[in-house]
């Protein structure tokens, strides 16, 4: 056998795969789950290296926040996968259409997921007195995540797209007003954020799954795509953790605890609805050390008797 032969052999191998890509798109809930034992953390541990996890949390953000961001610097935030089309309003009056080169072969496209939870800083009371409001009306919240989905639906580059949408987490109320108190010497007159507050922005999120999947609003429906329901409030074991401080750092931010409930959930619904994307039933995205350590060492002795 010829080097140019032994070469091929190797390269036909493929060395390496394209791995998939999962996305996390929020808030600090999700920004800050790059800690220890965070969710981002808990999915590397998961996934080991067989999928790409590339954070997009950005805290402070509500959902109007993270649609305009995206509206304008889609490109960025998703350069890892080729976009298709992209319209920027950087004026009122100017649109600009920013088209990049997509391969042709689907097959050359990774399989994306894209996890969002927003919904924490929308639910924030729009009673507050000065200072910056983060609220974000109910209708308008839910109208914003059906754009984020078509703006990932449409510009995004992918072999298959599933859409992993989470309720935003429940409050301690309690916790939270206590915090503020310590922290910022607040009176609590006016509850600032509270389960009562979050709780609606959560069946809105149900709400938009379930139309997705009864009526298929979405528009250009394809067989590569699909949204799935992360429901953090579901599950009887869930609600009595949520009910414990120890979930959360302050009553809104999440602890290790708190993380982990979101990863239980969000890996059972991936291991149910999204089985190209469990980890447990993956193979790594490159090829067998001793299985490609024999190939090497054969290559080189065929490469030396020449």
């Amino acid at each position: 056998m010829s080097s140019s032969q032994s070469s091929q052999q190797s390269s036909s191998q493929q060395i390496f795969k394209k791995r998939p890509i999962l996305y996390l798109l929020g808030d600090s809930i999700t920004e800050q789950s790059t800690r220890l034992n965070g969710l981002h953390s808990l999915l590397l541990d998961w996934y080991s290296v067989k999928v790409d996890i590339i954070n997009r949390g950005c805290s402070g953000y509500n959902s109007d926040m993270i649609l305009e961001a995206l509206k304008n610097n889609f490109n960025e935030a998703f350069y890892e996968c080729t976009c298709r089309r992209v319209q920027t309003n950087h004026h009122h009056n100017s649109n600009k259409e920013l088209i990049a080169n997509v391969p042709s072969n689907s097959s050359s496209l990774p399989t994306v997921s894209v996890f969002i939870c927003l919904g924490a800083n929308d639910a924030s009371s729009e009673h507050v007195s000065g200072g910056v409001k983060q609220h974000v009306p109910l209708v308008r919240y839910s109208e914003n995540l059906q754009a984020i989905i078509q703006l990932l639906k449409t510009n995004l580059a992918y072999a298959r797209l599933d859409i992993l949408l989470c309720t935003p987490p429940p409050v301690h109320t309690l916790q939270y007003a206590n915090y503020l108190k310590e922290k910022h010497n607040d009176d609590g007159i006016i509850e600032v954020r509270s389960e009562a507050l979050v709780r609606p922005y959560a069946q809105a999120v149900r709400d938009l799954v379930e139309q997705y999947h009864t009526k298929k609003t979405l528009e250009d429906d394809c067989s590569n795509f699909a949204i799935h329901l992360v429901d953090l409030w579901k599950g009887s074991s869930n609600v009595e953790a949520w009910k414990q401080q120890s979930a959360f750092t302050d009553g809104l931010h999440l602890s290790s605890d708190g993380y982990r409930i979101v990863f239980k959930c969000l890996k059972s619904v991936i291991s149910k609805q999204v089985p190209h994307f469990n980890a447990d039933a993956m193979s790594f995205s490159h090829i067998y050390w001793r299985t490609y350590l024999e190939l090497v060492q054969q290559n080189g002795s065929e490469q030396h008797q020449q």
